[in-house]
């Protein structure tokens, strides 16, 4: 059972978040803020990140109650999973749905899916064709169209005049644009602090900035750029995101706009950046970006974005359609969500780690014709007969066990790497089995050990929103605002950034990196 671990100082707390004692992988900080305000009260002129000491508000941390008395422990658990039994029991009985039965057996696998569809090759040629010859800067408009911007400049305004008393401000869209492109510069042109962009020191001076926009100006556009409408917020309670929720339907529909044409997608989290106070924030032990809020993104395994939407704790009702969420798993619905633009299921195949991964869900998918691979956890594959860890891990490297469902037509396999790993597919196959190399626990030299064909396929098409993430941290945006939202606006412009330059360099000859894109 949890308990709470109290802390007389907050570096204490933070000294303890980040040692080796804490066992758990996420922690939601929900810091006492005014959700009317826009704005934070800290200092947005510096570019630097600011150190993980400065986390604003409590931090709450979870830790498991450490018994060392093996009866009661194993009396605890006994209960534990009893209580588990009764709850599951009647929560299948609530919800009407009947649990679905598995008929594991050790055979090769079977599937019955229908044929490939062509339409990922023809939704290709309908993108090379259409982008084709066109500079970066006009493949970027594809996705931050004129249109949405003038959509950001009425809102901007009615801002400023409605609740900053404003009532002249105005703004076009040359000087959005501009203000756009300072953001996009200042991924690859990094100083301490963004006034001095406008500073005329030798040392420091940025003639092409200068020349565009005085830096008065910039701050203004700044304090003041706005992308829904606050008077419509009362009527936008279910959705916690509503501030950002146009911008990111937006962006969406322009990443989407010409279908989906990866055969190859995965499903993943992206984390961005932010410090400051909001219930959004997430910390997430282990990852390179550990504070900020979640992502969930749908990639082709070239790292292009086809959806993603933000994380905005748990909910009842979907903020963006307003329909009532059922009552399956977090990782089940997301998975769903994001595979909603996908019209072909026939022609796409989909992974996910084992977060979102579950017997159920590949079921589920195979019924939509979705082939889906992912890793999966012990307790999330119906009961399968497959070794335990703690047995299978004193085989040889690269044994693997294996058993197939009959009766849904699903495959789950335990293969022997470093550690014992678990996958489960609708779809894919163990042989033929390949060859890779790894080293041996204290020895230099590597030895070659096999591989089942669905756990090389999954390692080779499951990085699609890494290699995004690997794009976009290159060069970031680096100005900071006081507004809650603008970390998740600067991220979906660089977003849009690192989809020009996937997509320019898949229908044109000529490559060129990120930042000669930016």
């Amino acid at each position: 059972m949890p308990r709470k671990k109290v802390f007389k100082t907050a570096e204490e707390a933070v000294e303890y978040l980040f040692s080796e004692e804490l066992e758990s992988e996420m922690i939601a900080l929900r810091p006492e803020v005014d959700e009317l305000t826009d704005e934070e009260g800290f200092n947005d002129t510096e570019t630097l990140d600011p150190s993980v000491r400065d986390v604003a508000g409590s931090i709450e941390i979870s830790v498991p109650y450490e018994n060392h008395d093996d009866h009661r422990e194993k009396d605890l658990s006994n209960k534990s999973k009893k209580r588990s039994c009764s709850e599951s029991g009647s929560n299948t009985h609530k919800k009407g749905k009947k649990e679905l039965i598995a008929d594991w057996k050790k055979v090769p696998p079977n599937y019955n899916f229908s044929d490939e569809s062509n339409a990922s090759k023809i939704n290709y040629e309908k993108a090379v064709s259409t982008l084709e010859g066109l500079s970066p800067i006009e493949v970027f408009e594809e996705f931050l169209s004129p249109t949405y911007l003038e959509h950001i400049l009425t809102e901007t305004e009615k801002y400023a005049k409605q609740w900053k008393n404003k009532p002249d401000f105005s703004l076009t869209t040359e000087e959005l644009q501009t203000f756009i492109g300072f953001l996009i510069f200042s991924g690859y042109h990094t100083l301490s602090s963004e006034r001095d962009y406008w500073s005329d020191e030798e040392d420091l001076i940025v003639p092409i900035l200068r020349n565009s926009m005085t830096r008065n100006r910039y701050l203004e556009i700044k304090s003041m750029i706005h992308f829904a409408d606050n008077n419509e917020a009362k009527s936008q309670t279910n959705d916690r995101a509503f501030k950002i929720r146009k911008l990111i339907t937006e962006m969406n529909a322009n990443f989407q706009k010409w279908g989906i044409f990866d055969k190859h997608l995965s499903i993943d989290e992206m984390m961005i950046r932010y410090y400051s106070h909001h219930y959004f924030k997430q910390y997430i032990k282990g990852k390179p970006i550990r504070f900020g809020y979640k992502m969930w993104a749908l990639c082709g395994s070239n790292g292009y974005c086809y959806n993603f939407d933000l994380y905005c704790g748990k909910e009842v009702v979907d903020a963006a359609s307003t329909v009532v969420l059922s009552k399956e798993p977090l990782g089940t619905r997301v998975v769903k969500k994001m595979l909603q633009p996908v019209t072909d299921p026939n022609s796409h195949i989909v992974y996910f780690d084992n977060f979102f991964n579950s017997y159920n869900l590949l079921v589920d998918l195979r019924k939509s014709g979705f082939r889906a691979t992912g890793t999966i956890r012990s307790d999330r594959i119906q009961h399968c007969p497959l070794e335990i860890d703690s047995t299978f891990k004193k085989t040889s490297s690269g044994s693997h066990d294996f058993y197939f469902d009959e009766k849904n037509k699903i495959t789950a396999v335990k293969w022997n790497d470093n550690k014992c790993v678990t996958l489960a597919t609708n779809f894919d196959i163990i042989e033929p089995l390949t060859s890779v190399s790894r080293r041996e626990k204290g020895k230099a030299e590597k030895n070659k050990i096999e591989q089942p064909c669905l756990v090389n396929n999954y390692n080779k098409n499951m990085g699609g929103v890494d290699s995004h993430d690997w794009i976009l941290e290159k060069h970031t945006i680096k100005i900071r605002g006081k507004k809650w939202y603008w970390p998740i606006f600067s991220r979906i412009v660089d977003m849009a950034v690192v989809n020009t330059c996937v997509i320019y360099n898949m229908v044109n000859a000529e490559k060129k990196s990120i930042k000669e894109i930016r």
